[in-house]
């Protein structure tokens, strides 16, 4: 018999995070080595804008960003992997309308980061602030679109397996580019090589807009190019990278 967590409340395109509860299934204790798969109910899948990360783990957690308001029951198997016991539990998501939608968007590939680097250290919070207090003054309804691994964005595992997935991050406003981001944009001289987009690697002082703290960049290099939002980068060198998006 299936047990129903507590409904979860979360806004149309909005970043959402949840981590998943040992203690949604009755059966289980906190020290059972678990693994979680997570779908629709009665659907092989999740949807296309969610996703469940890392499910070989009992620290597994569902994220993304929901396209539209409705509900959304989601069910969730916990596997013991030592006794092979399962228990299941349905989660109802309750997306509901955001009063504004973002107009523009800039994206940032953060490479040593992982998903769960972003949503767990309160480096989102700290971002969104920098953006309001240093990049997009003036711009009062700045919030998180989208956090996405970069395997799940359709990026490949690293060579190094001590090196992190990375991780894309889009946050989004209103109000049109500020003159700081566009300048931030003209730092570098951008070059498109088919459908790769590479950048001039240069030394930039990204603490004057940024905390250090937050980035956790190796040095100061980074790679920032201005795209169409319909173009698909599919490849980047190191560091940060920043696309300014027009929403469409």
């Amino acid at each position: 018999m299936s047990k129903f967590a507590k409904p979860v409340t979360v806004f149309s395109t909005e970043a959402f995070f949840i981590p998943i509860s040992y203690e949604w299934f009755q059966k289980f204790r906190k020290d059972d080595p678990l693994e979680y798969s997570a779908s629709l109910l009665d659907m092989p899948d999740l949807p296309n804008w969610m996703f469940s990360h890392p499910t070989n783990s009992s620290n597994a957690f569902l994220y993304g960003s929901a396209e539209e308001a409705g509900n959304v029951k989601i069910e969730i198997i916990a596997l013991n992997r030592n006794t092979y016991d399962t228990a299941t539990t349905i989660l109802e998501l309750i997306v509901k309308p955001r009063e504004r939608i973002f107009q523009y968007e800039v994206e940032m590939k953060f490479l040593n980061l992982n998903v769960d680097d972003m949503f767990r250290s309160g480096r989102l919070d700290r971002l969104v602030e920098v953006f309001q207090n240093s990049l997009w003054k003036g711009n009062d309804d700045i919030y998180i679109t989208k956090v996405v691994s970069s395997l799940d964005a359709g990026g490949r595992l690293p060579l190094n397996p001590k090196m992190k997935e990375g991780v894309v991050v889009r946050i989004g406003g209103a109000a049109v580019f500020s003159r700081d981001l566009e300048d931030l944009e003209r730092e570098f001289n951008p070059c498109e090589i088919g459908y790769h987009v590479l950048g001039i690697i240069k030394e930039l002082q990204l603490n004057i807009y940024f905390e250090a703290e937050i980035l956790l960049l190796i040095g100061a290099v980074s790679v920032f190019c201005l795209i169409n939002a319909k173009r698909i980068l599919d490849q980047v060198m190191v560091g940060l990278i920043i696309h300014i998006l027009p929403y469409c």
